[in-house]
């Protein structure tokens, strides 16, 4: 019987976690003993798995090749077990000891849980309000500088065509002239010989020609490229039917849990990291390229223009962009939108060490349990988002170098 075609099942003794929907805990014993007792059973249960996609949106595909966003939202979560643990605490008198062991680790009940990755009953993502409204602002700030540079292009097309033209022809006359002398590799001798006895002149006009070339390939033949690439888009797609899009994608860390109290777990310790994101993208069609590139210049919009020139802004927004909010007012001059998406997404990746009796020393090896999770969930929409104010952390070289700078100036 052929194996092509099947997918591999994720299984673990408690069944298949490969199915979505999959919700289920199990029981983890193990056995104690005191000074003054024998062993004895204990049990503990915890959720174990936790797969679901409670909403899974279907968009068709137009003739043009458009597809509407849609919203979606799924998480799973998963403890994996440690392997067969044996410890014992022995409390401050030297004398009294607990021992406990068991055949597989497992998460403690309070500071790392089964929903520390995730927000709420419904297992959300724990992106906060104040990374998504930085997405969503400078998403549209993107989509603005993108369709100014781009109606630029469409302005500027002859100067782009004719460019590109006058440096074929003089690629053209440098290729015949080395033709109608005969053979090429004459040049390159002669240079050789040059070299030879004009070695640093040569060296310096090699460099001096190198480095033209370099910023000339840079700084002039990618962006000419680009502007044709975009021309050619909207000769293909007429203007009106021109489309743009800007995505913005953002990440912060969360920190890691600490037992802060006197009791279960203890002797605890965590490593790994718990990560969010938030990814929004937006998709316009331009319908006004001279609305849209008076808007990219700052034309339009007086309250971008106000706020710039109030004295020491700045100093606020390098810690409240207030000017990015402003700009992306009028982000909608001379577009029209067809979707804008929200992702928010959160990572989860820890291993516990935790014992759960308490003493004065220990010896053996603890409980260890890892926690495994991600949550993802992404709403839709068809009318332009309102941008909102969100705060810079401070706390990193670049922003601490500019705050130099900024004090420096009211200085």
């Amino acid at each position: 019987m052929s194996k092509r075609g099947t997918r591999k099942r994720t299984i673990n003794k408690f069944g298949n976690v490969s199915k979505w929907g999959t919700t289920f805990s199990g029981s983890f014993p193990s056995e104690r003993r005191t000074r003054t007792s024998g062993w004895s059973t204990i049990a503990r249960t915890r959720q174990v798995v936790s797969k679901e996609k409670p909403i899974s949106g279907n968009a068709r595909i137009d003739k043009t090749g458009w597809r509407n966003p849609t919203q979606f939202r799924a998480y799973v979560i998963q403890q994996i077990a440690g392997p067969a643990f044996d410890y014992t605490v022995t409390k401050a008198n030297g004398v009294d000891f607990t021992q406990h062991r068991g055949a597989q680790g497992f998460l403690p009940d309070s500071v790392v849980t089964f929903t520390t990755g995730v927000s709420g009953a419904g297992y959300f993502p724990r992106t906060s309000l104040n990374l998504a409204n930085r997405a969503t602002t400078e998403c549209l700030n993107k989509l603005k500088d993108g369709v100014g540079s781009l109606a630029e292009t469409i302005a500027e097309i002859n100067q782009t065509i004719g460019l590109m033209t006058e440096t074929i022809f003089e690629m053209y006359d440098i290729a015949a002239l080395v033709m109608r002398r005969g053979r090429p590799g004459r040049i390159k001798n002669r240079f050789l010989r040059s070299k030879r006895k004009h070695q640093n002149l040569d060296w310096e006009f090699f460099r001096k020609k190198a480095s033209e070339r370099w910023l000339e390939v840079h700084y002039g033949w990618y962006p000419l490229v680009g502007d044709l690439i975009a021309y050619m888009n909207a000769i293909q797609n007429g203007l009106p039917k021109l489309r743009t899009s800007a995505v913005r994608n953002l990440s912060e860390n969360h920190g890691l849990p600490s037992n802060t109290g006197n009791s279960d777990p203890y002797f605890f310790s965590v490593t790994g990291e718990v990560k969010s994101g938030c990814k929004v993208r937006a998709d316009a069609k331009i319908v006004s390229p001279g609305i849209a590139l008076l808007d990219s210049l700052e034309l339009i919009n007086p309250f971008q223009l106000g706020w710039a020139l109030l004295p020491y802004s700045f100093v606020i927004d390098w810690l409240i962009p207030i000017s990015n909010v402003m700009k992306a007012l009028t982000v909608s001059a001379g577009l029209e939108l067809l979707g804008v998406s929200t992702t928010k997404w959160t990572k989860c990746d820890l291993k516990v060490r935790w014992t759960l009796f308490d003493g004065a020393s220990l010896k053996g090896e603890p409980i260890t349990a890892q926690l495994k999770s991600l949550s993802t969930y992404r709403t839709a929409s068809k009318s332009w988002p309102w941008p909102a104010l969100y705060m810079k952390s401070p706390f990193n070289t670049t922003r601490l170098v500019t705050a130099i700078a900024l004090l420096m100036q009211l200085k």
